[in-house]
Order: C-alpha cells, then structure tokens, then sequence
C-alpha cells in the first residue's frame, strides 16, 4: 500500500473517532432517545421530555398579560415588581430557601404581588443551620411524597392504561386523568386559611410496615398573603415539556397557572438551585473529561483538525455540481379538503358542527385559559372573550346557547345554512382573538 494511502486511512479513522465522540456529546441521544435516562430538568433550555424549553414557549404565548424567563438569585427576583405588580412562579424538584430568602418571598407577596410554588419537597427545616423556621412552617403545611418516577413502571402505566386522577375541588369539581407515575407528591394543609383547590387520590406504600392504601391529598392550595396571593403546588413533572403536550395535564396546569395569571409572570431559578441539579445526578459530560486531561485534550485536537484537513483537500479534487432540487408540495390543504367533503357528503351535520365545536373550545382555552363547554362559567368566558375579541358579550352569549342547543341529539336534522351560520360565527371569533394578540 502507498505512502498516501496509509495517511488518507489513518486520517479517515481518526475523523470517524472525533465525529463519533462529537455526536455522543452534542447530540445528547442518551438523554432524549433512551426514555430510560430522562429526568426532570429545569433548565430554560432543555427539550427533553421532562424540560421547560417548549413549556416556556407555550406559556409566553398563551398568558395573556406575558410570561418571561430569568435566571436570578431570590433576592434579585423579589425586586421585580420594581415597575408595577407581578406574578412570580418558581419551579423546582425541591424548595430550598434560606432564612433571608423566605422573607423576601413572603415580603414580595405581602405587597400585593402573586407567588407560585410548584415543588414536590418542602422541607420544614431550610439549609440554613441558624434558622429556626421554613417556608412551609411559615404558611402551614408540609409535604408528602408518593414516590420517585420510575420509566419501567411509567412505560407499564401506559401499556396498562392505568390512570390516577386530580380533582378540581373548588369550582366546577373537573377532573384530570393522568398516569400515575407522574403523581409523586402531595400536600398536608395544617391552616384553615390554606384553601384546598385540587386533590389527588394515588397509592401510598410504606416501605417500612410494607403496607399500603389509597389516601386523597391535596396538591393544590392557594392563600391571600397580605395584598397578595400564594399557590402551593406539587408534581412537578406535570409542569414540563410533556405536561403540555398532554391534553388533560395541558389543562390543569392552564388552571394552575390561570391563578395567577392576572399579573405579568416571572419564572425564575436561583443559583442554588442550579448547583443542586447538577448534584442531583448530573454527572460531568466525556468533552470536560477530554478537557481536563491535557494528554487527551491534545488528541482531540489533533483528531478534529486532522478531519477538518480531509474534508477540506477532498472537497477540493471532488467537487460536483449539487443539481437544483424542486420543492416538494404540499398536500396539507388537498388532505384536509378531501376530509371535510367526506363529513360533508355524509350529511350528518350535526357530528360535523361538534367537532368544530370542540374544535373551537380548544382554541379559545389555549389562548385565553376559559372552558366555552361550561355553561355554569358562562358569565366570565363571555367577559373574557368580548374584551379580546371585541364581539358584544350579549352576542357571544347568544350564540353560544344556541350552538349548545343544535348540538343536543335531536331527530330533527340541522340544514347546512344553520350549519355554515355557526361554523362563520366560531371561525369570526378565532379570527378576532388572533388579530387583537398580533
């Protein structure tokens, strides 16, 4: 073999060796194609199953007076309603606060602001070893926990179909199926001033006594704190990437956060709870392992400049002229014309405006957080939707009971000009509400 053969070999392995190690460090597929490794993360950033990156997207566009994200210490956040009132959400596996820190927070919603907590361990006892009080002492409740998310038990909960609930306990009584695994914690309200807004029933086991039972918890409550608000929360699972992505968890957590959500919001994570997380199983990547070593840091460097070199000299002696691709078409708007003639000529109009209706129930409820299929909330969805749309609320109420009527079953056949009379008025409604956002 050639000289330069053997060189063109040696530099192709080391560049299959660099790009190997390149994918297994960037591309994160152990992270977020093995289910197995996915745990809870925080980070503004992260899109795996269990992160906050497409929550914070979903939540910037869908509260209606904002949503922001910021890294900051406790004392930094609490000094944010600098410039008006806010609403100020902190979300984390554990809420740990000092002494100093929790009267900043319960100073920040004495003066009128609103405070989310959504953790599923609030220690009666902070790090603080001076401190003789905690958050959870301080408002009159602890918490419990069901257990630790498991994906081999989580992936049998799916198989099985198994579902626990949460129900809304202060209002219409709504209930939230949800897989039990992502139930891991509870509350125990000791203040009769704590309302209790949702309750959980799951299964408790003693690993002690090895015995076990159902018991129904809260895992919602909510308080007037001097002018302010507080809502304690639980299951932080629910408040991820993958709780919006569900229909009914999407649901409750826009109940959750409709809560609050009459001020500006501001997510924020502290510094400690950023060191926390990488203590919490967060184990140094192989890049910093490379780095750290001068020896290997060197071949790595030699390894991406060697592949940087051949990609460069055999580019230059096969260059090929790359032929103008056309663009693929889109079949979207044939697909969904096909679908609509078929209900169509099936005549059953009725089925037809129902899934329109729910359809437009969805739409409002992602947007402005109101149920238009809860006729008892009637008189704040109309107030909701005439001061976004700008639609008379006499009008909107109107016709609201009348599609609800049409869609009664009945032997009478709704005719296709009552049918296009609804589907105008539901699609004028959507229409309006995303021109007065833009």
């Amino acid at each position: 073999m050639k000289k330069g053969n053997v060189l063109l070999v040696l530099l192709i392995l080391a560049g299959l060796v660099a790009v190997a190690w390149v994918i297994g460090i960037f591309g994160r597929s152990g992270k977020y194609d093995d289910p197995k490794k996915w745990n809870a993360s925080y980070r503004h950033t992260d899109a795996m199953p269990f992160g906050m990156e497409l929550f914070d997207s979903v939540m910037a566009t869908s509260l209606p007076n904002g949503y922001r994200y910021g890294k900051m210490p406790v004392d930094e956040a609490c000094r944010a309603d600098s410039t008006g009132r806010v609403s100020l959400a902190y979300i984390y596996s554990s809420a740990y606060f000092s002494d100093e820190e929790e009267k900043q927070l319960l100073a920040f919603a004495a003066r009128g602001n609103n405070l989310l907590l959504v953790a599923n361990n609030y220690p009666e006892d902070t790090y603080d070893e001076e401190s003789n009080t905690s958050l959870a002492k301080s408002l009159g409740f602890s918490s419990i926990r069901f257990g630790d998310f498991d994906f081999s038990e989580f992936k049998d909960s799916l198989q099985d179909a198994a579902k626990d609930s949460i129900t809304w306990t202060h209002g219409d009584g709504q209930v939230f199926h949800m897989t039990p695994q992502l139930l891991s914690a509870g509350l125990v309200n000791k203040d009769i001033r704590n309302q209790k807004m949702a309750t959980v029933e799951a299964i408790f086991e003693d690993m002690d006594d090895y015995s076990s039972g159902k018991i129904s918890v809260p895992v919602l409550l909510q308080r007037n704190y001097g002018k302010g608000k507080i809502v304690i929360a639980t299951n932080t699972l629910l408040f991820t990437n993958y709780g919006v992505l569900h229909p009914e968890i999407s649901a409750y957590v826009g109940r959750v956060m409709a809560l609050v959500a009459d001020k500006p919001m501001v997510r924020f994570s502290d510094t400690y709870s950023m060191r926390q997380g990488e203590m919490d199983g967060q184990s140094p990547s192989p890049l910093s392992f490379l780095l750290k070593n001068k020896p290997t840091r060197w071949a790595l460097f030699m390894a991406l400049a060697a592949i940087v070199l051949f990609f460069i000299f055999r580019a230059r002696r096969r260059q090929r002229v790359i032929p103008v691709m056309p663009l693929p078409e889109n079949k979207s708007v044939e697909f969904a014309r096909v679908l609509g003639t078929i209900y169509y000529r099936r005549g059953d109009h009725r089925d037809l405006l129902n899934k329109k209706y729910l359809h437009f129930a969805y739409e409002v409820r992602r947007r402005l957080f109101v149920d238009v299929t809860d006729p008892a909330a009637d008189q704040h969805t109309v107030a909701a939707l005439a001061n976004v749309s700008g639609i008379p609320a006499s009008d909107l109420q109107m016709q609201l009971r009348v599609i609800r009527e049409a869609l009664k079953p009945s032997d009478r056949q709704l005719d296709k000009e009552q049918l296009q009379q609804y589907i105008d008025f539901m699609n004028k409604v959507l229409s309006s509400l995303v021109v007065r956002r833009e």
